[in-house]
């Protein structure tokens, strides 16, 4: 009878042991959001074809915000370095082909709250000038911003348009990578 009671009580720790491991490893799942769990899992990306838009600096006064970059032709464009727009605010990108141009795009962006707000207002501040658009580091084009297309506080259904040509490549690329990019800049999945 013994023998039966040491055995089971041996069992009992075995449960438990197992028990408290389980809830452990439970409590460290939950409390991860989706870019934590990539990152233990190693499938966190780095980011690739990070998009930005800046302001075009017509007559540089050699100032620290403002950079000479190289052109994807291979010119120089001086542009200044603060962003106005960013990869870490874009959720998504979807592709507009152009009607005019085959295997040419425009950009279809979803952004979050803060892009939103950062869209409006560079749409509304540089309504007639043309801001460059910058993908890793290098100057891409300069386009025109248009207004936001939908309502604000409608996160999932606003959408804002940059206008192209982007190349076939290019383009696939942006909307390949922007959602690991979006998750690789933000410390939570969750709309803020």
């Amino acid at each position: 009878m013994k023998a039966n009671h040491t055995s089971l009580t041996t069992k009992s720790r075995s449960g438990i042991y197992m028990m408290a491991l389980l809830c452990s490893a439970l409590l460290l799942v939950a409390g991860c959001n989706k870019r934590e769990w990539l990152k233990m899992k190693g499938e966190l990306k780095d980011p690739i074809n990070v998009l930005s838009v800046h302001q075009i600096v017509k007559f540089p006064m050699a100032k620290r915000i403002e950079r000479r970059i190289d052109t994807f032709s291979g010119q120089k464009v001086w542009i200044n370095i603060n962003s106005l727009l960013h990869s870490d605010v874009i959720k998504k990108i979807e592709l507009i082909p152009r009607n005019d141009q085959h295997e040419f795009y425009d950009l279809k962006l979803f952004l979050n709250h803060k892009g939103r707000i950062r869209w409006l207002q560079l749409s509304n501040g540089y309504a007639h000038e043309k801001l460059g658009v910058v993908v890793d580091g290098i100057f891409y084009r300069s386009f025109v911003p248009k207004p936001m297309v939908g309502d604000l506080a409608d996160g999932e259904k606003t959408y804002v348009v940059i206008e192209g040509p982007f190349d076939e490549g290019t383009a696939k690329s942006l909307e390949k990578h922007a959602e690991d990019n979006y998750l690789f800049y933000n410390d939570d999945d969750v709309e803020p």
